[in-house]
């Protein structure tokens, strides 16, 4: 709320954009739990295939899902891509559950690789966090975990929030992304 309020222009506080977005809560997690069974519905034959070879003691079943999982694993990602501007969706332009999941849908459409790169830098971001916290653990397991968690919550997360807000309100805006200067 508040990088949307202040690309506006508004001066806007962070207690009241918590206030505010509290009451997205039910959207967003409607939402969420969507795009989790859509995602994972993508790989139920595969992993109904995996138990059924187990319990039937039928080994020879099992690499066929596993590849299947392998393949499966790239239209999984291709529907989180799509459906990775929910959040931004729901808060700033007000839609409801179905609706922001179809809006993401629809603005994600040609922006895929700015999206994807813009989440392989954020993937970076945390990973680096996790190496510092890792590195710290060495010396006391507490620390590292603590530093790993403070890193990732207080600076990687807002970046995430932000660089995808920031994304989201410049594809919203101008339809396909430029990414030309």
């Amino acid at each position: 709320m508040k990088v949307s309020r202040e690309a506006e222009g508004e001066r806007y506080s962070v207690t009241e954009s918590i206030g505010e977005g509290l009451s997205f809560l039910p959207r967003l997690v409607g939402a969420f739990f969507i795009c989790l069974v859509i995602i994972l519905s993508i790989f139920l034959p595969a992993i109904f295939l995996i138990i059924y070879g187990i319990l039937t003691e039928s080994h020879i079943l099992i690499p066929v899902p596993l590849l299947l999982l392998l393949i499966l694993i790239f239209p999984a990602f291709y529907i989180g891509l799509r459906l990775s501007l929910y959040q931004q969706t729901c808060i700033i332009q007000d839609k409801g559950t179905i609706d922001c999941l179809k809006e993401s849908w629809r603005i994600t459409k040609g922006n895929l690789l700015f999206i994807f790169i813009l989440l392989i830098f954020i993937m970076i971001l945390y990973f680096v966090t996790s190496i510092v916290g890792d590195i710290l653990s060495v010396f006391s397991k507490e620390i590292g975990f603590i530093t790993n968690l403070s890193l990732s919550t207080i600076l990687v997360a807002p970046i995430h929030i932000i660089a995808l807000t920031k994304a989201f309100l410049e594809i919203a805006g101008t339809q396909p992304f430029s990414t030309s200067s």
